[in-house]
């Protein structure tokens, strides 16, 4: 295969092992996965709960949009596929789920961007005065997508992909030399990331369900709908802990209680409010998660997927962040003075 590059003549390459690829995929970086995007090299083993593992071979965190984050794994279509990727994307599977290694990831992709000032304002023009660790941790404890790079597309990838336990992504990158070139040149081809749904029409949803929010609660004014992601109300008497609308992955939206004081804090607020499980989801009307997150918060929430009409969302997202504040303020009014 050959490729017309201003004149000059590029042949294939095919790389001999998957580092070749690995290499080339991390120089262009940027050009892959947008400007937007932070690339880390870090080479964390993601463990199962019974302790076995497997290793990607990179992570991004794209910020555009609506921030989400990816598992990278480079692939040569010379090796036996399936047997490769169905046991090494199962583990992943299994292991992201662990809050374990959920705080390790962040532990690891808090130092790199605290050493790189680059990333560091990147990050900041997505998240503004946001604690990186923290959105780091919500982050994280989404379900990542994954990316497979590879030299050359396959019938028998596109068939794996179908039943991996993950949303995945192929990219085919291919790498082409100059003929006759007295120095090595290289020339690449390659379908940039698709960024899939943006949130071009989705900081209208938000706004939507701030004005919508106000029109039928006037005594409580949410804060602006910040950087396109979410919009926090604050419960009045109750410092460091809110409620929001919060957009995650691209995929839900999520309505929250978040409990951002110490550890030993929210763990007990997060106790006495296990306690009354039953009476706020009741209350609401929904199931509820209540989980930690990160190193010290703590959250309860329902979500519904983007999927549904706006009209659907819009209904959804007021009448439940109403029966939300509504329902969970009067409970820490009653437990948060005795903690």
């Amino acid at each position: 295969m050959k490729l017309l590059v201003n004149s000059a003549i590029y042949t294939l390459w095919t790389p001999k092992k998957e580092a070749d690829l690995e290499d080339n995929i991390q120089e262009h970086a940027k050009d892959i996965f947008g400007e937007d995007s932070i690339f880390f090299n870090i080479k964390q083993k993601i463990k199962t709960p019974s302790g076995v593992g497997s290793i990607p071979d990179g992570y991004v965190i794209k910020l555009g949009g609506i921030p989400c984050w990816y598992v990278i794994e480079v692939e040569l279509a010379s090796h036996p596929i399936f047997e490769h990727i169905v046991p090494q994307i199962t583990k992943f599977s299994r292991g992201i789920s662990s809050l374990t290694t959920q705080r390790e990831l962040v532990d690891l992709f808090y130092k790199d961007i605290k050493s790189d000032v680059s990333k560091q304002n990147l990050l900041k023009k997505t998240i503004g005065t946001r604690e990186i660790h923290e959105f780091l941790s919500s982050l994280i404890s989404t379900s990542p997508t994954l990316i497979i790079m590879i030299d050359k597309k396959t019938d028998e990838l596109g068939e794996v992909c179908q039943i991996l336990p993950l949303e995945s992504k192929i990219i085919e990158f291919k790498t082409f030399e100059e003929e006759g070139a007295s120095l090595v040149k290289h020339a690449h081809l390659f379908d940039p990331l698709a960024t899939g749904q943006t949130l071009e029409l989705l900081p209208e949803l938000l706004v939507k369900l701030r004005q919508r929010f106000i029109d039928k609660k006037p005594s409580v004014k949410p804060n602006k709908v910040y950087n396109r992601g979410y919009c926090s109300i604050t419960i009045s008497g109750h410092p460091k802990i809110h409620t929001e609308w919060l957009l995650r992955q691209g995929k839900w939206l999520s309505i929250e209680l978040h409990l951002e004081r110490t550890r030993a804090e929210n763990s007990k607020l997060l106790e006495k409010l296990i306690e009354c499980r039953n009476d706020l989801e009741k209350g609401i009307g929904e199931p509820l998660t209540f989980e930690f997150w990160g190193k010290r918060w703590a959250r309860i929430y329902v979500q519904k997927e983007l999927s549904k009409s706006e009209k659907e969302l819009l209904q959804w997202g007021v009448d439940t962040m109403l029966r939300f504040y509504e329902k969970c303020k009067p409970i820490l009014d009653r437990i948060d003075t005795k903690i």
